[in-house]
């Protein structure tokens, strides 16, 4: 019989349907006696579902990377100098 880690290695193969034959049946037995990995399964699907239900987002244009990257850095904190650092004990 698989194991709990087993099940978790290849869970996604499972719940992907790329697993069949008796290796699938394991797991469905593996399942049967095992709520923890029944809950890890049911959490897999949900994820799968809720991922492939979001939209793609389209890559920003080159052009616009440069004027996002000075956008993020100005909300960004300063980062404190090797010489600032020394003196603060940080």
């Amino acid at each position: 019989m698989l194991r709990c880690r087993d099940i978790v290695r290849h869970g996604e193969a499972f719940v992907s349907g790329e697993m069949r034959g008796w290796r699938r049946a394991g797991f469905w037995l593996h399942l049967l006696f095992c709520r923890y990995c029944r809950r890890y399964i049911r959490q897999l699907r949900t994820t799968r579902a809720v991922s492939q239900a979001l939209p793609l987002a389209e890559a920003p244009a080159p052009d616009e990377l440069d004027v996002l990257l000075a956008r993020i850095l100005e909300g960004a904190p300063a980062q404190p100098s090797a010489a600032e650092k020394k003196e603060g004990g940080l």
